[in-house]
C-alpha cells in the first residue's frame, strides 16, 4: 500500500473521528428505514476476544417504548434525559457466557463503532453508561424492558436521531495521550 493512500485513509478516519459528538436532542424527524438498514453491516467487521461476537444491539423506533424506557432509567439516573427526546434508540447488550472475561471490552468496541456509523450517517447520538461495577439497577430496568435474562449484560443506550443542537468543536488537548518509549 502506498504512503499516499495510507495517509488518504487515515485522514478518512481522523475527520470522522474528529466529526463525533456527544449530542443530546434530537431533531422531531424520524430515522430513514436505509440508515437504520445500513447499521448492520458493521456489526460483522468487528473485532472481539476469541472472536466471539458476543453483542446483540436492539434498535428501538416506536418514540413510545423510547419515552416509558427514558421514563423509567431518568428515575434512577438523571443523566438518560436525552432518552426522552430521541427518535431512535440503540441498546448494545453483550451474553456474558460467550465472552465471559471481556464482556465489556467486546460490547464498548461494538457501541463506539455503532456511535461512529451514526455519525458517518449524519446522525448524532450520546453513550448513557448502564452497566456499572458497583450497581446493577439500571440494567434490571433495560433488561426488564426488553424481556432479556440476567445472563444479558446491558452495557449501554445509544439515544440517537438528527441532532438539534451543534455541540463546540472539542478544544486541543493539554497533555499528550500517546508515550512513545
Amino acid at each position: 500500500m502506498s504512503m499516499a493512500r495510507t495517509s488518504a485513509d487515515f485522514n478518512k478516519l481522523l475527520k470522522t473521528l474528529s466529526a463525533r459528538r456527544s449530542v443530546r436532542r434530537f431533531l422531531d424527524k424520524d430515522v430513514e428505514d436505509e440508515k437504520i438498514k445500513a447499521l448492520e453491516r458493521i456489526f460483522e467487521c468487528l473485532p472481539s476476544s476469541m472472536n466471539a461476537r458476543p453483542w446483540n444491539v436492539f434498535i428501538i423506533r416506536d418514540r413510545e417504548k423510547i419515552k416509558e424506557l427514558g421514563r423509567r432509567l431518568l428515575a434512577v439516573h438523571k443523566y438518560s434525559a436525552p432518552v426522552l427526546n430521541a427518535p431512535a434508540l440503540a441498546v448494545v447488550s453483550v451474553d456474558e457466557n460467550i465472552s465471559k472475561n471481556h464482556f465489556v471490552e467486546d460490547a464498548s468496541i461494538c457501541a463506539f463503532a455503532l456511535w461512529l456509523a451514526l455519525s458517518s450517517l449524519g446522525l448524532g447520538a450520546v453513550w448513557i453508561a448502564v452497566c456499572l461495577p458497583d450497581s446493577e439497577i439500571r440494567e434490571e430496568i433495560v433488561r426488564e424492558f426488553l424481556g432479556l435474562s440476567k445472563k444479558d449484560r446491558v452495557i449501554c443506550l445509544l439515544p440517537f436521531g438528527y441532532p438539534a443542537e451543534k455541540p463546540a468543536k472539542r478544544a486541543a488537548a493539554e497533555r499528550k495521550f500517546l508515550k512513545v518509549l
